[in-house]
C-alpha cells in the first residue's frame, strides 16, 4: 500500500533531509498553513490542507493502478466489519459550545479515519457520531481481524479529556461475505 511522510519544506530547502530520504518517492508541495489559499473542506475538517487531499488521492490511485491486485470479480472472502461508536455523544455535546463539538468530531474522525488507513482497513461511511470499516478487502488481508482490532482501539485524544469510557469500540467480528 501507498504510504506517506510529511516534511517541512524549510527542511528541505536548508538541506537537513537526505537526498536518499526522497528517491523513488513522489513528492508534492504545498502549504499546509490555515491562512494559505489551499484549505479545502472535507468530511474529516472544514479546514484541511490541499496537499493533504492531493496526496490521500494520489495514495488511493497508486494502490488502485497494481491489476494484480483489484479486479471486479465476485467473491467470497472472510473480512471484518468494525463499529466504532462515540458513547456518551449526546451527553457530552450537550455540555460543550457548538465549536467544541465540532472540533470532537472532527478529533474522532480523523483519529479514526487515519487508524483505518493505517491498519489495511477501508471506511466504508459514517453514521451520525459512529464509524464503519472493513478489513480484508478489496485486498485480502490474512491479519485482518487483529488490524481493524488495532483501528479500533485508536483514541481521539479530545475524547481522552472526557473520560476513559467516553468512546467505546464494538468489537469486530469476522464474516463471511461477497468482496
Amino acid at each position: 500500500r501507498g504510504q506517506r511522510s510529511n516534511a517541512s519544506a524549510t527542511d528541505l530547502l536548508n538541506h537537513r533531509i537526505a537526498r536518499e530520504h526522497l528517491k523513488r518517492k513522489l513528492v508534492l508541495v504545498g502549504s499546509s498553513a490555515s491562512c494559505s489559499d489551499d484549505q479545502r473542506a472535507t468530511p474529516v475538517d472544514e479546514v484541511y490542507p490541499g496537499v493533504e487531499v492531493h496526496a490521500s488521492q494520489l495514495v488511493g490511485l497508486l494502490d488502485a493502478r497494481d491489476p494484480a491486485r483489484y479486479d471486479m470479480v465476485a467473491e467470497n472472502r472472510e473480512l471484518t466489519v468494525m463499529f466504532r461508536d462515540m458513547r456518551n455523544f449526546t451527553h457530552v455535546s450537550e455540555l460543550l459550545a457548538p465549536q467544541e463539538v465540532r472540533g470532537l468530531a472532527n478529533s474522532f474522525f480523523s483519529t479514526m479515519t487515519s487508524a483505518i488507513r493505517e491498519h489495511r482497513g477501508t471506511l466504508d461511511k459514517s453514521i451520525g457520531h459512529a464509524i464503519v470499516a472493513f478489513c480484508g478487502a478489496p485486498l485480502t488481508d490474512p491479519a485482518h481481524a487483529a488490524n481493524a482490532t488495532r483501528a479500533a482501539r485508536a483514541r481521539s485524544p479530545g475524547w481522552q479529556r472526557w473520560t476513559p469510557i467516553c468512546v467505546t469500540a464494538v468489537c469486530p467480528r469476522s464474516v463471511s461475505a461477497s468482496a
